[in-house]
């Protein structure tokens, strides 16, 4: 009997010392982890830089010419040699105008084409080409001239040449002007050829 209280008084005493060494509580978690907070700092950007400053140029000084008046005996050569310059100019003219007389350009009075060949349907055209040759030309001076004038079906001049001039004058300057006249072009029987040879003649002289 005293066994058994002695067993069961144990019990008691380790029952106590579990209770009083055990730990009932709930385990407590870990405390959460606090956030990295990260500042970024971003500079500011640079100021531009102040414009150049413009720079003076440097002004020349200016050097007032140093005027050498010529002496009495410089003026009176220069004096000497400008009227004998204009005194041979003078004498020149005189010989030009005694040698060359002056002639002032002639209209064209009559001008002929050679058409003995030619059809009766073709004079309609003539007719027209000798006015636009007698509006366009004046001869500088008196003489007939003789030329054949090829012609192309547009009205452009393809070649001139002179048959006979008794004017040398008129003989270049139909030479000259009729290589730069546009005159009309084909009518009648003349639009089918390509182009077409006319044999003139030129005289500034009144009949």
């Amino acid at each position: 009997m005293s066994r058994r209280l002695g067993i069961l008084i144990l019990s008691v005493v380790v029952a106590h010392l579990a209770l009083f060494f055990f730990n009932f509580s709930k385990p407590s978690a870990p405390p959460p982890k606090k956030s990295l907070i990260v500042n970024t700092y971003i500079p500011p950007p640079n100021p531009p830089p102040p414009p150049p400053r413009p720079t003076q140029k440097p002004q020349p000084q200016k050097v007032k010419p140093v005027i050498h008046k010529p002496s009495t005996s410089q003026r009176q050569k220069v004096l000497k040699e400008l009227g004998e310059t204009l005194a041979k100019i003078e004498s020149h003219q005189e010989e030009i105008k005694q040698q060359a007389p002056l002639t002032l350009p002639k209209p064209i009075e009559t001008l002929q084409i050679d058409r003995e060949e030619q059809k009766q349907e073709e004079a309609d055209y003539f007719v027209i080409l000798a006015s636009s040759l007698k509006e366009a030309l004046e001869l500088p001076e008196f003489g007939k001239v003789k030329l054949e004038l090829t012609l192309l079906n547009t009205g452009k001049v393809e070649k001139v040449r002179i048959v006979h001039s008794e004017s040398e004058k008129n003989r270049h300057y139909l030479e000259q002007q009729l290589l730069f006249l546009l005159l009309p072009p084909f009518t009648e029987e003349l639009k089918k050829e390509r182009k077409h040879t006319f044999v003139l003649t030129f005289c500034n002289e009144k009949s």
